[in-house]
């Protein structure tokens, strides 16, 4: 089971979207208070990847929860290789006091909890060198809010040409 919290962000700052899309891998953990709707998440990812194409996804995902099988595991690396999210965080499990899955054994070792949290991690970085690499050429608007002491950016405002 996995809870992915999903951060929409769009050209303008102010029109933001965050959603929950809860069981990527459509077997929720009912202990955890969590039905499988991955369908219902996907579905909304796809939406608004089509009313924006130029959408910015970002997600914060947890694996080694308790019961997570290997299985799972595989299905949930499918569902972040489809969606190639632009920006990915991966948290291990771990009981926190208060909350639903306090209860639950947390039957994950700590060493498979790590491999998963790398091998997501992994991924995700190929995920980005190719859309980066797809961006080589674009031309970006781009907006410096703050600059150091030392750097030698002068504009607060610029078009830039993204180069290699």
């Amino acid at each position: 089971m996995w809870r992915i919290a999903a951060k929409v962000v769009t050209p303008a700052p102010d029109a933001q979207e965050d959603f929950g899309i809860a069981n990527a891998v459509q077997n929720g953990n009912a202990a955890a208070g969590a039905g499988p709707q991955a369908g219902d998440g996907r579905e909304a990812l796809s939406r608004c990847e089509a009313k924006m194409p130029d959408v910015v996804m970002r997600t914060t995902l947890i694996v080694g929860y308790p019961g997570e099988t290997e299985t799972q595991f595989r299905t949930l690396l499918d569902f972040v290789a489809e969606q190639e999210f632009d920006h990915v965080g991966v948290f291990t499990y771990s009981h926190e006091e208060g909350t639903s899955a306090h209860g639950l054994d947390d039957d994950v070792p700590p060493r498979t909890k790590r491999a998963r949290q790398s091998q997501l991690m992994s991924l995700q970085r190929k995920i980005v060198v190719r859309a980066q690499k797809r961006r080589v050429g674009d031309e970006v608007r781009l907006l410096v809010a703050e600059t150091a002491a030392r750097s030698s950016w002068r504009a607060v405002h610029a078009e830039q040409r993204v180069t290699r």
